[in-house]
């Protein structure tokens, strides 16, 4: 989310007068369409289990989080053409920042 604000200051910035809309800003996909596909196709759970491992599991249920629960993914396609945004920001690295607490 900071990105996308600091990304859009500087673009209205350098192209003042010019109009934008609002666009959604999604986190990273660290999933691929397969997985997303086949969600849990061999049971809840599993497919995140495999991605990150029984241990990320545990850490996920015990922050509150549902590892079964599939992502939904929203894109970021038009703030990535506007303003340059790039997600950076996934399960992945939000499971590593958890295993700081």
């Amino acid at each position: 989310v900071a990105q996308s604000v600091m990304k859009s200051i500087s673009a209205l910035k350098t192209e003042s007068g010019q109009k934008y809309s609002a666009f959604t800003v999604d986190g990273a996909c660290d999933f691929t369409e397969q997985e997303l596909e086949n969600w849990d196709s061999q049971g809840p759970g599993t497919t995140f289990r495999q991605r990150f491992g029984e241990e990320a599991y545990r850490l996920a249920e015990k922050c509150g989080l549902d590892p079964a629960c599939k992502p939904k993914i929203l894109g970021s396609g038009d703030a990535e053409k506007v303003i340059g945004y790039k997600p950076t920001y996934g399960f992945a690295q939000m499971l590593e920042d958890l295993c700081k607490f």
